[in-house]
């Protein structure tokens, strides 16, 4: 089954069985229990395919790319989101990852979420800044994201995570996602990018969803 056709079928998943369901991604089986969506996303663009960490691994950081202020020229702010993936012991690479990506701008420094009692915490929950339209205005869309970081198993434990300077240029922030529950952490992602418009006016990144997953015991088998 090529790409495309398992972009399809988890979509189609995802609108039936929102609860618990086993979804294939690229061959590797993910337990999706949740979909943490932005509550402010912007309208342009279209959404690229869903990705995925590695079996068994979870979103430990990210990485941001993001254009600055153009001046007069045209803005477009939050091009790409890059999750870094680590197993529980936050040893073992998962990868790092991206969906669609705005083609403007530069990376910044990866950020990690702290340990605690010598122990990884992971990326459980988000909040996505959005500049509303600006109807003849230059529009920029999503402009930033920052996240919360958890342990796996316990609720107890919660710390933000943000790239300096901790906000964008333009917009507001909307409600936080709503976390993943007990024993599961974000371990992938999709995007809404508007493509290149030659001449017409830029937003790039438009909003996002991630997804949390729980282990798998019978992945591998």
């Amino acid at each position: 089954m090529d790409t495309s056709t398992f972009a399809l079928l988890f979509l189609f998943l995802t609108q039936l069985l929102p609860g618990n369901a086993l979804i294939l991604v690229n061959n590797a089986p993910r337990r999706v229990i949740k979909v943490l969506k932005a509550s402010n996303g912007a309208p342009w663009g279209g959404w690229g395919p869903p990705q995925f960490c590695a079996e068994g691994t979870y979103a430990i950081g990210y990485a941001i790319k993001v254009e600055p202020g153009q001046g007069s020229g045209d803005d477009t702010a939050l091009n790409s989101i890059q999750l870094d993936c680590k197993g529980l012991d936050a040893v073992r690479s998962g990868g790092k990852i991206t969906s669609r990506e705005g083609p403007f701008g530069h990376w910044h420094n990866e950020v990690t979420c702290p340990t605690r009692n010598g122990a990884p915490t992971f990326l459980t929950e988000f909040v996505l800044q959005v500049e509303p339209d600006q109807k003849s205005g230059d529009d920029t869309a999503a402009n930033y994201v920052k996240f919360h970081c958890r342990d796996f198993a316990a609720l107890t434990y919660q710390r933000e995570l943000a790239i300096a300077p901790g906000h964008g240029l333009y917009g507001r922030l909307g409600s936080w996602s709503g976390s993943c529950p007990a024993n599961s952490a974000i371990c992938g992602l999709r995007t809404a990018v508007e493509g290149d418009q030659g001449s017409g006016d830029d937003t790039a990144l438009n909003n996002v969803m991630f997804y949390c997953c729980e282990e798998n015991s019978e992945a591998g088998k």
